[in-house]
């Protein structure tokens, strides 16, 4: 199996090495223009989708747009196939991708083979804001003039489009994001000041046509270190839901000490809203959720000091105890440090943790250790 690590854009490439390291590519992926969007989902098959331009910049024409679709198999590094939709002779833009239980979707859906399946009906009243997949499908649509917009959350049947259930969130709220589709968990922005772009997070049960608000939990306007990328849906980081319960990291706090944790991973029940359980950090460094593994356990990361490398740890989601999985190497610890959780790409799969660039840029000067586009820690 392969591991996408880096996407050459200034050459339209995807590049992937083998897991077991090596600087040499096993394959490279042509495509047709630079790459502008790949999807967080992969399935279990090792697909997922990515839109680029459709071409390469020119003199006239400095800026392709972004209207390509495509399937990618990152196990045997193929371009599955290549889709675009077309308006009144024009090729529609493409802002974000993502896949779904069913189909692939993105202001469009195709089946797994390439098959048009549906698009949403064009309305001047309402556009599709984006789309959370995974398990489910979950749309974000708004009404109305831009930063004025109703917005909703409406899940979808992939196969067809039609609306199973919908939430129609109070005016004012037009920052929307999906930070889980089963169950459904969204993230608003309703007044938050730090900058994190969420304020709250909200269950929805969708159970029924109207869909209803299960409870609400705040970030506490910067108690909480989970955070959402403006007017992106699927872009919420440092929070994770784990079957009915949700997850989230405290800040830092202030001073030092040698016994008590820097901070801590707290635990909200998604039925009441209300804080059931929490986990110690450790005196040196702040632990942050990163992700659920396979089996349903909170994976959650250390980070590196000028001491020691950063450290993954599983923690028990019904008994919120904690048991370190791996600590990386003190030797590459200023290294490491150039990669920071919510900033960067993080990934704990067969029992490795990769760590990468979402952009590849240029070295920089400033940079402390070696300036890398990716690094993968495996087990002694």
């Amino acid at each position: 199996m392969a591991i996408i690590v880096s996407a050459v854009v200034a050459i339209a490439l995807i590049v992937g090495y083998p897991v077991s390291g090596g600087s040499s590519a096993r394959y490279e992926i042509p495509l047709g223009g630079e790459l502008c969007w790949g999807s967080t989902q992969v399935t279990k098959e090792g697909m997922t989708a990515v839109v680029f331009q459709d071409g390469k910049p020119t003199a006239e024409d400095k800026y392709p747009d972004c209207s390509e679709v495509g399937l990618v198999d990152l196990n045997n590094g193929k371009l599955v196939w290549q889709r675009s939709i077309k308006e009144a002779d024009e090729k529609l833009e493409f802002d974000e991708v993502t896949i779904a239980a069913g189909g692939l979707d993105g202001g469009a859906a195709w089946s797994m083979k390439g098959d048009k399946l549906w698009s949403p009906q064009a309305n001047e009243e309402c556009s599709e804001y984006g789309y959370g997949g995974g398990p489910k499908l979950v749309a974000v649509r708004g009404c109305g003039e831009y930063g004025e917009a109703r917005m909703s959350v409406q899940l979808i049947n992939p196969k067809d489009g039609n609306i199973l259930s919908e939430y129609k969130l109070t005016d004012g709220l037009d920052d929307v994001h999906v930070v889980s589709t089963d169950p459904m968990v969204i993230g608003v922005d309703a007044g938050d000041s730090t900058g994190a772009s969420v304020s709250d997070f909200m269950p929805i049960d969708p159970s029924q046509r109207k869909g209803k608000l299960v409870s609400k939990i705040a970030t506490g306007n910067g108690k909480f270190t989970a955070e959402c990328q403006t007017n992106e849906v699927e872009s919420c980081t440092e929070v994770v839901v784990a079957k009915d319960k949700l997850f989230m990291a405290t800040d830092e706090r202030s001073g030092s000490s040698d016994t008590l944790p820097q901070n801590e991973v707290v635990a909200y029940s998604l039925n009441t809203g209300k804080t059931v359980g929490k986990t110690d950090g450790v005196p040196t460094s702040s632990i942050t959720p990163m992700q659920v593994d396979g089996d349903g356990y909170l994976i959650a990361y250390q980070d590196t000091t000028y001491r020691e490398g950063g450290a993954v740890w599983q923690i028990d989601p019904n008994t919120y105890e904690k048991a370190k999985l791996m600590q990386n190497a003190t030797a590459t610890a200023e290294t490491q440090s150039n990669y920071s959780l919510g900033q960067e790409v993080f990934l704990w799969a067969n029992q490795k943790l990769y760590m990468g660039d979402i952009y590849a840029t240029e070295p920089r000067d400033y940079q402390r250790g070696e300036d890398l586009l990716a690094m993968v820690f495996g087990p002694n």
